[in-house]
């Protein structure tokens, strides 16, 4: 049973992400000029990482994996905006 919900919520999770990166994607062809494409790509890009990143820890479970899909999520958000 349990299972069942963390499958539901790890596919949300990537549904969320990949809309936030295929936004994101938008973002860079339509906006005019390169400073507000690189706030898309910065601001957009992130946060659909972090959700693909936080359906991963949802499917891995509790693991060592998880840890590792942690620390890579933290990394990705303190250096992605720069």
């Amino acid at each position: 049973m349990i299972e069942n919900v963390f499958d539901i919520l790890s596919v949300c999770s990537f549904v969320i992400g990949v809309f936030f990166i295929l936004t994101g994607s938008l973002g860079l062809l339509k906006l005019p000029d390169v400073f507000s494409r690189i706030h898309s790509a910065g601001m957009i890009d992130t946060a659909g990482a972090g959700f693909i990143i936080l359906g991963m820890i949802f499917q891995s479970g509790v693991s060592l994996a998880t840890v590792k899909l942690i620390f890579i999520g933290t990394f990705i958000f303190f250096s992605s905006p720069v």
